[in-house]
């Protein structure tokens, strides 16, 4: 996780019991990563994990949205398309003044 991974261990270790069913052990990984969303300002918002099984792989981007900000901007940013120049390949000098 990063940052919030502090919280989403101490909901690993309280939750984690060695008869988890594949339903508990996924509720219980995503308690642990909304803990790690909830109590650090650093994470970010969406819930998203993976089952790994013999020969098999489930991916679960954006499962849930958790602490979204209260506040939207009022009007979206907007940035022109294709308005960026494009770099010539190779070195490139600069002259600055000191």
């Amino acid at each position: 996780m990063g940052s919030g991974s502090v919280s989403a261990y101490g909901e690993l270790e309280r939750g984690f019991r060695d008869d988890l069913t594949l339903e508990d052990a996924k509720q219980l990984a995503i308690k642990a990563i909304k803990a790690g969303i909830l109590y650090d300002l650093g994470s970010g918002s969406n819930v998203d994990f993976v089952i790994l099984k013999k020969g098999k792989t489930e991916h679960f981007r954006n499962f849930e949205v958790v602490g979204q900000k209260m506040v939207q901007k009022a009007t979206p940013y907007h940035f022109e398309r294709n308005n960026i120049r494009e770099l010539k390949s190779g070195p490139q000098r600069t002259e600055a003044e000191v």
